[in-house]
């Protein structure tokens, strides 16, 4: 992809976040058009000469001047807000750590699974799964997930607690 040409053919507002057609790229779209549609995953995804773009990505390259080198993560958890202030880096391991608790989690609390009688706590950073520990309540061992996610991911961890203000 040629930067300039993409930049030729849409406009971004890093205060919205809204992407928008310069040019009217066909007859069903016109100048001025939002550009892209939001996917199943909720992420606003724009066709640029038959290849897809994640707005995100976009976004980065507008106010940045380069393509991201890495993943995005959406600070807020808004896939669709794209907002150059809600855009930060990320390695694929603290974007998966920043993510909400899974629909299929059967705990209640992120980094948390039963084994018999016990609780197990874990984090997985860098696809490597640290096992932390085996307790009697459940919160001993939300808790023991959440000081390791603050150890391993820092600003990108996603606790079951929130942090103290």
């Amino acid at each position: 992809m040629a930067n300039d040409d993409i930049k030729d053919w849409l406009r971004y507002d890093p205060e919205t976040g809204v992407f928008t057609w310069a040019k009217s790229p066909g007859s069903r779209r016109r100048a001025g058009d939002v550009a892209g549609y939001v996917d199943r995953k909720g992420y606003r995804t724009i066709r640029f000469q038959n290849r897809l773009y994640l707005a995100c990505h976009l976004a980065w390259l507008f106010a940045r001047g380069e393509m991201p080198p890495s993943v995005i993560d959406h600070k807020n958890l808004n896939p669709s807000d794209d907002r150059i202030e809600n855009l930060r880096l990320a390695t694929q391991s603290q974007n998966i750590a920043h993510a909400l608790i899974r629909k299929n989690n059967t705990s209640g609390f992120k980094g948390v699974c039963r084994s018999r009688n016990r609780w197990i706590a874990y984090v997985a950073p860098n696809r490597r799964h640290v096992r932390l520990g085996s307790f009697k309540n459940i919160e001993d061992a939300a808790r023991a997930h959440d000081a390791a996610a603050i150890k391993y991911f820092g600003a990108f961890a996603r606790l079951n607690f929130p942090r103290p203000e």
